[in-house]
């Protein structure tokens, strides 16, 4: 489904646990919480990506943990998911997260934010010692845009790094 946005929207339905997924470009975050962040780390052109243990390729970032902030848990994320030191992070959107009454949260605030960000690599480790992931990579963006379209998430994280390429050309 489109919404007035353009974007898609993505209904997460996972051992109980249903909500609406739905992403917004914005330079800012909204006061809401922030469960998990997410980035698309650069290195001229091309990006990292990180392939889970469910056989989906996707940005790196994962949940924050306790004392943390949500940029700590990106760095940190970064390390562990792909074996990359990132900086320069830059809020591109967010995905806003809304549970279906009567559905399990697991913990998960009702309503939360998924931070979208870029980010500059700063080291490509070559001895990296996959833990968290399957597998990681440095593609082109068209062959980015090819495997982020595998995923089964209504395209959303296609989309949403096609906004991404289409604009931040210039920087």
């Amino acid at each position: 489904m489109i919404r007035d946005n353009n974007f898609s929207t993505y209904t997460l339905n996972k051992e109980g646990m249903k909500a609406n997924a739905v992403f917004y470009p914005s330079e800012k975050l909204p006061s809401l919480p922030i469960t998990t962040p997410f980035t698309f780390p650069f290195k001229i052109d091309k990006v990292c990506l990180s392939l889970d243990k469910m056989g989906w390729w996707n940005p790196l970032g994962g949940h924050t943990e306790l004392g943390e902030n949500w940029e700590e848990a990106l760095i940190r994320e970064a390390d562990e998911e792909a074996g990359v030191e990132i900086k320069s992070i830059k809020v591109v959107g967010y995905v806003k997260i809304d549970h279906m009454p009567g559905s399990k949260t697991k913990g998960y605030p009702k309503t939360s934010i998924l931070p979208i960000t870029v980010s500059e690599i700063n080291n490509y480790y070559q001895n990296w010692d996959s833990m968290e992931t399957k597998d990681r990579g440095l593609f082109s963006f068209d062959v980015a845009v090819e495997l982020l379209n595998k995923r089964t998430d209504n395209n959303q994280m296609s989309e949403i790094f096609s906004y991404i390429i289409s604009n931040n050309k210039n920087e």
